[in-house]
């Protein structure tokens, strides 16, 4: 259990600040001891932040088994498992879904921590925005990127901040700080408009300033994971659907790629508001962090020497002390078909493993089988995860 203790310590610490950071922050003794006293499986539990279809949160609900028997540490709330619905109604309806996830969290049955409740809210409507209904409409990253103005950005993510922890959700999934180099429109790995521009100093500053917003909004209530590291803009296919290789030696990903990534986790010149509080590892090949790959090589995400190579770089280093990192979904077609690739199986097992041993301190678990609307095989292999 010597893997899970560091990355479990590093979620409950992000959880008590919930973005206030600054460079004299140390585990509480209070942190460790609760540690201590968990059960092996309590502490995997912990680690897992899962999706689950529907709004049914009962004791006896699957999701409610898998926070009060499975001890799970968050969930992922979108429309499209039906966990609400964009209607006049959805801010109140997730207002009240999330207090009956947490009420069941720090039950006598729970495992007295509080749930990391997260949603991704890019801007720009469907499909990037899953809370839409009775919000604040958000432009789109590359909109506000356009404009130029870091301000710009600290205001849509106050209004983001304040609004998401206003119907108690405490993880944002973004703000996204991949750099649009060659713009693609409609072809495989197309940003579109999730991400603020093509200057990777421009992308930085408006990031930066977006992280900023969300906690000042949220009154540090809402903690950042910023994707999708190190980038994903010199893709040229759907990181989503198969796995790519980008190319590029270490020293031009640090003027390119890596760029807004090391502005968003400078926590020595950035306020503490200005530093995220996570980054969200990605499903692609970084020959300039991993050494030489190949086709079947495995992403960075489930690559133990890439991703320690990448974190010990002087400029990530100091954040890392205290910074989480999360895996992008554990169950995209890509990662199927990086483990098996001619999607023959899913070892669930093995992915959630690796994910883990890679240095992931939270796994992302969705869309967890072979087929995205079998939800008992999912909630079968979340279980034996």
């Amino acid at each position: 259990m010597k893997n899970a203790v560091r990355p479990l310590l590093i979620a409950l610490v992000l959880f008590a600040t919930l973005a206030v950071r600054t460079n004299a922050q140390r585990p509480d003794s209070r942190l460790r001891q609760l540690i201590e006293n968990m059960t092996v499986e309590e502490k995997i539990g912990q680690l897992f932040v899962v999706t689950f279809p529907g709004n049914d949160v009962s004791p006896t609900s699957d999701i409610g088994r898998l926070i009060l028997q499975y001890k799970i540490g968050g969930v992922l709330l979108s429309a499209k498992n039906g966990n609400f619905r964009n209607d006049a109604n959805a801010p109140l309806a997730v207002a009240h879904l999330t207090a009956a996830l947490q009420r069941l969290a720090l039950s006598d049955q729970g495992s007295g921590i509080p749930l990391f409740i997260a949603i991704q809210h890019d801007g720009n409507g469907y499909p990037a925005t899953a809370l839409r209904a009775g919000m604040t409409a958000i432009p789109s990253p590359l909109a506000i990127g356009a404009t130029w103005d870091p301000e710009n950005a600290r205001t849509v993510g106050k209004i983001v901040g304040r609004e998401l922890a206003a119907v108690g959700i405490n993880m944002l999934l973004g703000p996204p700080l991949d750099v649009l180099h060659t713009p693609r429109p409609g072809q495989p790995g197309d940003l579109r408009t999730a991400s603020f521009g093509g200057s990777p100093y421009w992308v930085g500053r408006m990031g930066e300033a977006y992280i900023q917003g969300v906690h000042q909004g949220s009154h540090g209530r809402v903690a950042t994971i910023a994707k999708h590291f190190p980038g994903y803009g010199s893709s040229d296919r759907d990181p989503e659907e198969e796995v790519a290789t980008v190319d590029k030696p270490l020293e031009e990903l640090r003027r390119t790629d890596l760029v807004p990534f090391i502005t968003v986790t400078d926590v020595e010149h950035n306020p503490p508001y200005g530093v995220t509080d996570g980054l969200m590892t990605s499903h692609l090949r970084y020959p300039g962090f991993q050494g030489p790959t190949r086709p079947g090589s495995p992403p960075l995400s489930f690559h133990p020497g890439g991703l320690q190579v990448a974190m010990s770089l002087p400029e990530l280093a100091p954040w890392r002390k205290t910074g989480l990192l999360m895996s992008d979904s554990l169950g995209v077609p890509a990662v199927r078909r990086q483990f098996s690739p001619k999607l023959e199986s899913f070892p669930h097992k093995e992915i959630a493993q690796k994910a883990l041993l890679a240095g992931n301190d939270l796994l992302l678990v969705s869309r967890f089988a072979l087929q995205d609307n079998d939800w008992p095989t999912q909630f079968a292999n979340i279980t034996s995860a």
